[in-house]
């Protein structure tokens, strides 16, 4: 078996998971009244194409790439070989309608951030514009722009997105018109609205000054080829260093935030004061600030752009290999292992006084909703933008086809499948999903169903 087929094999427990959650969120959305509500509407629209794109991947890429493959390595007549291209020749058919569930999928993920941040801060006018007719009238306006950008590309002008069994992924016809669309019409496209996704979704300076640098410095430098840019890209890589060291330590502070607040309240009030805290994250900031000042300005040590590996990488002194193993790989790792450790006690913490509380009141229920929703939101776009580090750093391993099938073909079918991961965790999506599983089977012992009863929970309203 070739290592192509192989690989393809991997597609197959992503798809599924994939296509399994979304469709299962879809018909419990589809089975409350919840679907008359705003964010319910967007949740099910995200779902049905995020659905969609992981059951294409399911029954044409995964046999495309593995099963005909085989047949037609196996079996040598000339009918059985030209059976076993039929979807390899029509895959820019699939290619477009993936294109189609993938840009309106994305642009929902916009939706969905904007429509929490109005909800949160602008409740007046989130009421008036994301009403139910609203709602459903931006979800058809959305559908409207993908099919008039992806038509007037991929089936009017000679565009075409294609398996390239060469490259172990799908590819764009190699035109200029195809390229700018490539690089205009998708990437930079995703990589705006994963910025604003995640500024919004996850307020801080540091991050948002991270996704703003690589917005308008980094994206320009690859994509343009700025050779100012690439020369003193040195500059930025110290600069981002700084911002990326202070938010992995607000990460353990914000940690130790939520444990002071649940352990010891009392406590709390005064460690986090608004004073205290604007003094903790400024010695933070300040401690990131020496530190690699102290290493990149004054040691010599650099963090340039490598035009050759199309990454960032450290300079290769001895003292800058010891700030990498020790001041970013040592304390960043283990700052995220005491994150988890301090974050789960918290968590266990919290479950254990729940018990011992009443009933909550209608209020907390809502809070609690409200951290589900931003859950989702911020959920969902962070691998984006996480994703979109890798594609920026793609080019370094094309020369391995296993890694760039990794990198593109896995990648993609997996973003879209996460998505229904995801949803299916918010907790009354899985209520309603076993209260529907539970009607049918009850539906099937019975023989009086009695209509215009509705046994489903879910209820998303804001």
């Amino acid at each position: 078996m070739e290592a192509q087929q192989l690989m393809g094999f991997t597609l197959v427990p992503i798809a599924l998971i994939g296509s399994i959650c979304n469709w299962l969120v879809v018909i419990s959305i589809q089975n409350n009244r919840s679907l008359n509500y705003s964010f319910s509407l967007l949740t099910a629209n995200q779902a049905i194409f995020n659905g969609l794109h992981s059951t294409t991947f399911l029954f044409y890429v995964f046999p495309m790439v593995s099963l005909f493959v085989r047949i037609r390595t196996l079996l040598s007549k000339p009918k059985t070989s030209r059976e076993s291209q039929f979807l390899l020749s029509h895959s820019h058919h699939c290619g477009f309608f993936l294109m189609i569930c993938y840009d309106v999928a994305m642009q929902s993920h916009l939706l969905i951030t904007i429509n929490r941040f109005c909800a949160v801060f602008h409740p007046i006018v989130y009421k008036r514009l994301f009403s139910s007719k609203w709602t459903k009238r931006i979800i058809y306006l959305s559908l409207l722009y993908a099919l008039i950008e992806l038509i007037s590309f991929f089936q009017i002008l000679p565009c075409n997105i294609y398996y390239d069994s060469e490259l172990w992924g799908f590819a764009y016809t190699d035109l200029p018109i195809c390229t700018s669309y490539g690089i205009f019409g998708d990437c930079l496209k995703l990589i705006l609205m994963a910025i604003f996704n995640v500024i919004v979704d996850f307020i801080t300076i540091s991050k948002g000054l991270h996704a703003l640098i690589y917005f308008f410095f980094i994206s320009p430098m690859i994509v343009f080829d700025v050779r100012f840019l690439i020369t003193h890209s040195f500059h930025v890589g110290y600069f981002i260093l700084i911002v990326y060291d202070s938010s992995m330590q607000i990460h353990f502070i914000m940690a130790i935030n939520r444990f002071i607040a649940v352990f010891t309240p009392f406590r709390y009030k005064k460690v986090f004061s608004k004073k205290n805290t604007h003094r903790i994250c400024l010695l933070s900031f300040s401690v990131s600030f020496i530190i690699i000042t102290i290493f990149f300005k004054i040691l010599g040590c650099q963090m340039r752009y490598l035009d050759d590996f199309w990454v960032f990488d450290y300079s290769q002194q001895p003292v800058c290999l010891f700030y990498m193993n020790v001041n970013d790989i040592a304390k960043v790792s283990g700052m995220a292992l005491l994150n988890v450790l301090i974050d789960t006690t918290t968590i266990v913490k919290i479950k254990i006084g729940k018990r011992k509380l009443q009933k909550d009141s209608s209020s907390k229920k809502l809070s609690k909703k409200e951290v589900d929703f931003v859950k989702q939101s911020f959920g969902q776009s962070l691998p984006i933008f996480f994703g979109l580090s890798l594609y920026t750093f793609f080019p370094e391993v094309l020369n391995d086809p296993a890694r760039a099938f990794i990198l593109s073909t896995l990648f993609w079918c997996s973003l879209h499948a996460f998505d229904g991961f995801v949803l299916a965790l918010i907790l009354d999506i899985q209520k309603s999903i076993r209260k529907a599983l539970n009607r049918k089977s009850n539906n099937g012992n019975t023989c009086i169903v009695l209509a215009g009863k509705s046994t489903s929970g879910l209820d998303l309203k804001f």
